[in-house]
């Protein structure tokens, strides 16, 4: 009587286990700009809903609602104080008084700002102010809308490809549009 052997031998295996590399690193590859423009899609999306919420809170609580871009450098996060310098942080700030019309800029007696949420942008994406169109704070007033004749667009990009932007247009009368053009209009 002849048994015969049922199994795989070992150069079978490893000439499975070394295909099944080779595939995983071609799938790897091929999936990492896929992984930048979902974090920047997402980034963006994340910025416009922030902002959307900005605009709620302001005409909720009859207060002045901005938006500060922060970064965090060496474990320490600051606020970017120049406009179109980048930042990886979202902070949502609200007027601690009712005056929406005293400017940030009064040095003799600035109003001071309360950080409401700090919201932190994915996946080594960046964010930064447009100075073509604004340099103004981006602040929305109890009205929900942004100062007059502020229109602020923030433009989204990873780090590893500045190339692959987003932008968010606020417009005056209160839409905040995402779009892939700085030319783009909010429908």
């Amino acid at each position: 009587m002849k048994h015969r052997r049922s199994g795989f031998t070992l150069i079978e295996m490893l000439v499975t286990v070394a295909l099944l590399g080779v595939i995983t690193v071609l799938s790897v590859t091929a999936l990492g700009p896929l992984q930048a423009r979902y974090n920047r899609r997402q980034a963006a999306d994340l910025v416009a809903s922030t902002a959307a919420r900005a605009q709620l809170l302001a005409r909720e609580s009859g207060r002045c609602h901005g938006l500060e871009i922060h970064k965090e450098t060496a474990g320490v996060v600051s606020k970017v104080t120049t406009p179109g310098n980048k930042g990886d942080r979202l902070v949502l700030v609200r007027r601690t008084t009712a005056d929406c019309h005293r400017a940030q800029s009064d040095t003799t007696n600035p109003d001071p700002l309360d950080p409401v949420e700090t919201v932190r942008i994915p996946g080594g994406v960046e964010v930064h102010v447009d100075t073509s169109k604004n340099t103004e704070p981006l602040e929305w007033r109890p009205n929900s809308r942004i100062r007059a004749g502020q229109e602020t667009l923030l433009v989204v990009a990873p780090r590893a490809d500045p190339n692959l932007k987003l932008f968010i247009r606020m417009m005056e009368q209160g839409p905040v549009c995402v779009g892939e053009s700085a030319t783009e209009v909010c429908p």
